[in-house]
């Protein structure tokens, strides 16, 4: 070895020049391929082990504008198992979930399990919001139109013929029966309008005040005479029924105790019933 020369040792350990790589030789969204060896962005959706989280902060400088990727990743999750996610507003606050498209395009909320389903969707039609409801096979549509204010239900949509509500195929309509036993029972302005009340003994249907805002136009209730001792439906404080071109008394009672009778009465006005339809022996006071 000759005046100024040096010994050099050429065993230092040199970064690895290319693949195979180990699996721990990526981070910071990348990871190491476990078919190629090679260093990829992300990971298998199906991977469970070295997965390529953001450690911290990462910056992608494009001039103006700038992405952190690890504030988008903790804030937003694609791959839910089991899980919640929830939007909470603070104090006076919103909280948002917007959905839009452009002119012609479509906005659709999807809801579902292996069954059963809920869209809402925007643009499906021109100038409508459609719900689907129900199960996959066969399943219910309700369109509201936005501008005519009006609403169609069917298991498919059709063009709107200019009604209110618009019903297509089959509606399925079943009426309420409820049996009531000795005393009196005190029919309720909202909740038993289209009810068939029927008797199992001695029974009394007191009819509700129906002035001013206890007004309820068009309701409508059945009663059944089930039990030979009598069923009685008693007016209101000021109330008649009609029954054809009868009258009972303000106040007063359309009885029977003829087992099989049936009458129907609908509200004409806040004083006055009207006995739609019946059958058997009613008595009037």
């Amino acid at each position: 070895m000759g005046i100024g020369v040096i010994s050099l040792q050429t065993s230092q350990k040199r970064e690895q020049s290319g693949p195979p790589f180990a699996a721990g030789s990526a981070n910071n969204g990348l990871s190491v391929d476990a078919v190629t060896g090679k260093i990829v962005l992300g990971n298998d959706a199906t991977g469970i082990t070295g997965l390529a989280a953001l450690l911290n902060d990462r910056e992608i400088d494009m001039g103006a504008f700038a992405i952190l990727l690890n504030a988008i990743a903790t804030s937003v999750v694609t791959r839910l198992s089991g899980s919640t996610v929830q939007l909470t507003a603070t104090n006076a606050a919103i909280a948002t979930i917007g959905i839009s498209s452009d002119a012609g395009g479509t906005s659709t909320l999807d809801i579902r399990n292996i069954t059963d389903i809920l869209t809402i969707n925007a643009g499906l039609s021109a100038n409508t919001i459609s719900f689907l409801v129900g199960q996959l096979f066969p399943a219910a549509w309700l369109q509201v139109s936005t501008t005519a204010r009006t609403a169609q239900v069917g298991a498919t949509l059709t063009g709107s013929n200019g009604a209110t509500w618009q019903v297509t195929g089959t509606l399925t309509n079943y009426r309420f029966l409820s049996s009531k036993g000795a005393g009196t029972y005190n029919v309720d302005r909202d909740l038993d309008s289209a009810k068939v009340f029927r008797n199992s003994a001695a029974s009394n249907f007191a009819f509700p005040n129906m002035v001013g805002a206890n007004f309820r136009s068009g309701f409508t209730a059945g009663f059944n005479c089930n039990n030979a001792a009598g069923l009685t439906i008693t007016a209101a404080a000021g109330q008649t029924i009609r029954f054809g071109s009868l009258a009972t008394s303000s106040g007063g009672t359309l009885s029977s105790t003829d087992v099989g009778a049936f009458c129907r009465l609908t509200l004409l006005d806040s004083a006055t019933w009207f006995t739609e339809s019946f059958c058997g022996a009613w008595v009037l006071t």
